[in-house]
C-alpha cells in the first residue's frame, strides 16, 4: 500500500471526524447528526479531497478502481494479519481505531 495514503487513511480513521456505519460507503444522516462512513467510505472521502476522484456512489459497497490504484491496494477488500478481510472485521463490529491498527500493521 502507498505509505502516504496509508497515513492519511489511518489518521482519518482515528481523527474522530467520521462517524462509523456499515454496509454502505456513506449513509447520509439528518441535519443534526450528519453522514456516517464505513472504513472504505473514509478512503473514498480522502481520495475526493485529494482530487483523485470527483465523487463516488455513497450507497455502493466497494472501492472505486481509481482509488484502489491510487492507494496501491492489492485488493478492494484487503486481508490483514489473521487472513480476515477488513470488511469482515468492520461488519463484525470492529471500530475505526482497531481497523486503523490493522491497516497500519498489515498493509
Amino acid at each position: 500500500m502507498n505509505e502516504r495514503v496509508k497515513k492519511l487513511w489511518v489518521d482519518a480513521l482515528r481523527s474522530g471526524k467520521y462517524r462509523q456505519c456499515r454496509a454502505r460507503l456513506k449513509v447520509h444522516g439528518n441535519r443534526d447528526d450528519g453522514p456516517s462512513y464505513c472504513y472504505l467510505g473514509v478512503l473514498e472521502e480522502i481520495a475526493k479531497d485529494e482530487g483523485i476522484i470527483s465523487g463516488y456512489d455513497a450507497a455502493g459497497l466497494v472501492l472505486d478502481k481509481t482509488v484502489i490504484g491510487w492507494a496501491e491496494l492489492e485488493a478492494a477488500d484487503p486481508r490483514v494479519g489473521d487472513g480476515q478481510t477488513l470488511t469482515a472485521l468492520s461488519d463484525g463490529g470492529s471500530g475505526f481505531w482497531f481497523i486503523a491498527e490493522q491497516i497500519e500493521q498489515h498493509l
